[in-house]
């Protein structure tokens, strides 16, 4: 079952999250476009203090092959955390910060920081939410026109890698989230 979200951008009812993952391995796996490695523990980088020694598990770190590369992306490796259809954005954000901020061992011994976190299937956001998820680069996945092709889009709608069109791959290198400092 499927509804039309902002833009003609299809969404699709996943009734639990193993069902949105399966959805998920099914769209990357057909691309070619990323070397995929799944639910990685993390280590956060700068914990807060008081807090409680967690480490953090993402389910998908997706590194970029050497197509993707050949077509311009320069955004390094990405993270993508699914959720079930219809679930709140706000834990899923949280979660993402805590992502953002960890290095995680996709291969015995290997580490990796993540340049974005697209939460799955969730559309973009308007405002003042928008803005804070671009700042810490949280963005959103989601189906593009059909279940073959994906679109990563910054929380406030930017595209970020898309090739939904059958035109080709579509990928913005988006300088949001770059800045430091004061405004």
């Amino acid at each position: 079952m499927s509804s039309i979200g902002p833009e003609g951008v299809a969404l699709y009812q996943y009734a639990t999250e193993e069902e949105s993952v399966n959805a998920l391995d099914r769209v990357i796996g057909r691309s070619g476009l990323f070397q995929v490695y799944r639910e990685c523990i993390g280590t956060l980088l700068g914990p807060r203090v008081a807090a409680a020694d967690v480490h953090p598990k993402i389910d998908r770190i997706l590194l970029p092959d050497d197509p993707l590369v050949a077509a311009g992306w320069e955004l390094g490796p990405i993270g993508i955390e699914a959720k079930k259809s219809g679930e709140k954005i706000g834990p899923a954000i949280a979660q993402a910060l805590d992502y953002a901020h960890s290095a995680f061992e996709f291969r015995k011994g290997y580490h990796v920081v993540v340049e974005w976190v697209f939460l799955w299937p969730f559309t973009y956001l308007h405002h003042d939410l928008a803005s804070v998820m671009v700042q810490h680069r949280i963005g959103v996945a989601n189906l593009g026109h059909n279940e073959c092709s994906l679109a990563l889009r910054s929380a406030d709608g930017q595209v970020v890698l898309d090739w939904s069109d059958g035109r080709g791959i579509k990928i913005n290198n988006t300088r949001s989230g770059k800045h430091q400092g004061r405004r």
